[in-house]
């Protein structure tokens, strides 16, 4: 399914290449990293081509697509099950029995699939932007200044501290239900 060139366009192409150039390694690395971070976000967007952006582009080529196809799988197989868009069965339904582009008896599900998937990416992107370099004083276009790195490691901290404080609390709601 995750065979093919990813294309970022507008905006987001333009936050991936920046997302790139100050912290990341590859603009795959953004598109596996995006959509987990606009799930737990709960940030979905869409593709914003305006006239400022609208000749801006940047790709994830096939053969990297294919050598991370398994973590975007995983991905998106996660923003299917945890999505508030769906309720039980079809959640899984979406997650493992959907997903195959080529089946034709299903495509408009895979089609509306896909496309709250890559809001998950593009709201991702736009999280990552924001915390990372946008909103983040420390930046001013070099990623190599110190208190960058610094503020960059808070974030990251901060999120993971947030992220397992939320589960800790699902985890509480978990215990109080009696099966």
């Amino acid at each position: 399914m995750f065979n093919k060139e990813y294309v970022f366009k507008g905006k987001h192409a333009k936050y991936v290449m920046e997302l790139k150039e100050a912290l990341f390694n590859t603009n795959a690395d953004v598109l596996i990293l995006a959509p987990v971070i606009g799930l737990v976000y709960n940030r979905k967007s869409s593709i914003d081509t305006s006239k400022e952006f609208s000749n801006i582009t940047t790709k994830v080529f096939s053969d990297k697509m294919i050598a991370e196809n398994e973590k975007i799988l995983f991905n998106y197989r996660l923003c299917m099950l945890l999505s508030d868009e769906f309720d039980g069965e079809e959640k899984v339904d979406n997650a493992f029995r959907y997903y195959i582009e080529d089946d034709l008896e299903h495509k408009s599900i895979f089609e509306r699939n896909i496309k709250l998937y890559n809001s998950y990416i593009l709201g991702g992107v736009e999280v990552l932007y924001e915390l990372m370099l946008n909103g983040n004083k420390e930046y001013n276009g070099n990623s190599q200044n110190l208190s960058y790195k610094k503020s960059v490691i808070s974030n990251v901290s901060n999120f993971i501290l947030d992220y397992l404080d939320q589960v800790e609390e699902m985890n509480k709601i978990d215990d109080d239900i009696d099966f």
